[in-house]
């Protein structure tokens, strides 16, 4: 078991370039590391079936869905992402975890920042945008509106 007493939040260690809040990273002042094992969700989940993925991993989203590209055609789940990149783009700039859903995979994404002010992007197959869409129409939301 690794020691985590350098780092407060492994999932922000040096994985990305940037992340979006430095909120829960913790630098050491004696320069000590901790090494995080980074693995592909294609070869560590095996399953009859998947409906939901919620994906929040500081500013690796892209990285991160890269490596569920197996995972996502086998069982097209919906796609609930915290996407870091939205924040520092122009409104209505597609993001590359927007592009990679839609172009690679046919998904089409709902800003959930737009519609309730959340930091999320809701994506969907885009054969099931309609019922998504529908379900939402008659959700209340915490935090907002509907």
């Amino acid at each position: 078991m690794p020691g985590l007493s350098a780092v407060g939040n492994p999932s922000k260690s040096h994985v990305a370039e940037t992340v979006a809040s430095e909120l829960l990273i913790h630098h050491d002042s004696k320069g000590r590391t901790e090494t995080v094992e980074v693995v592909r969700l294609d070869d560590k989940l095996t399953l009859p079936q998947l409906d939901v993925v919620k994906i929040d991993v500081e500013s690796s989203e892209y990285e991160m869905l890269l490596g569920a590209e197996k995972t996502i055609s086998q069982h097209q789940p919906l796609i609930y992402v915290e996407d870091s990149e939205a924040d520092r783009l122009p409104a209505g700039t597609p993001t590359r975890v927007m592009r990679l859903l839609s172009e690679r995979h046919g998904y089409a994404c709902l800003d959930m920042a737009k519609e309730v002010q959340l930091t999320s992007l809701l994506c969907t197959p885009r054969g099931r945008l309609g019922e998504v869409e529908a379900v939402l129409q008659n959700t209340v939301l915490m935090g907002g509106g509907r």
